[in-house]
């Protein structure tokens, strides 16, 4: 899976890339920030690499004291739980003590309690989340159907211009935004590789061709995981 991890870029977080990103590589997941280009608002990079991961662990960390009591938090990680929320990426909070509750981005969702006298506790609570994920999301791999529609795709689809994504339904009925969808030839025909999706969710999966003189699109209905393959038809 691909985790995108917020967090505060200064030296007081520095534990966090120190034992948090070695947690997340632990279970074989690739670590995903935006860290080369922190900014109270998500540009449009970031924005994109939280669409294509498929959990966000954002750390409301101290930054600056507030008249009262209490500490301010980092902007641009609320910005990105918020993010992820909408995409319906999976996520978890991880609050530190102090941090103003009207900071926190989520409303009354479940978070993390982090206190950094007691930090081998948080590591342990994140690690429950990345394996409650990895026991409730599975890989997939779906062949593409009709046999007959294949030699059109095949020419096609590892030139410059072939995209392939897929969309979910998921059990509250709330529809996903579309992630990449990689296409992979095995015995049988084409296939695509789903990554992380729960296995009561519909997916539907879109291939689209920009050649330089044509556009071609095929497109299935949302089918249940249990099917042996999508239906493609021709857009």
């Amino acid at each position: 899976m691909r985790i995108f991890v917020g967090f505060g870029y200064n030296e007081r977080d520095r534990w966090i890339k120190e034992l948090v990103f070695p947690l997340v590589e632990s279970f074989g997941d690739e670590v995903v920030t935006g860290e080369d280009m922190p900014g109270e608002i998500l540009s449009e990079t970031v924005k994109e690499r939280i669409r294509t991961s498929h959990g966000l662990i954002g750390f409301l960390t101290r930054r600056t004291p507030m008249n009262g009591g209490g500490w301010s938090t980092h902007r641009w990680v609320i910005e990105e739980l918020a993010h992820a929320a909408t995409l319906h990426v999976s996520l978890v909070e991880v609050r530190e003590t102090g941090i103003d509750p009207q900071g926190g981005a989520l409303g009354d969702r479940q978070w993390v309690p982090y206190d950094e006298a007691a930090r081998a506790q948080c590591l342990v609570a994140v690690a429950k989340v990345l394996g409650k994920w990895h026991r409730e999301q599975g890989s997939f791999r779906l062949q593409l159907l009709p046999a007959d529609l294949m030699p059109q795709i095949v020419p096609l689809y590892r030139r410059p211009g072939f995209t392939s994504q897929y969309r979910l339904i998921l059990a509250d009925g709330d529809e996903t935004e579309a992630r990449p969808a990689p296409v992979v030839p095995m015995q049988g025909g084409l296939f695509v590789k789903l990554t992380s999706v729960p296995r009561d969710a519909l997916v539907q999966v879109e291939l689209t061709y920009n050649g330089d003189r044509e556009r071609q699109t095929w497109i299935s209905s949302f089918e249940s995981l249990d099917a042996i393959g999508v239906v493609l038809q021709k857009g």
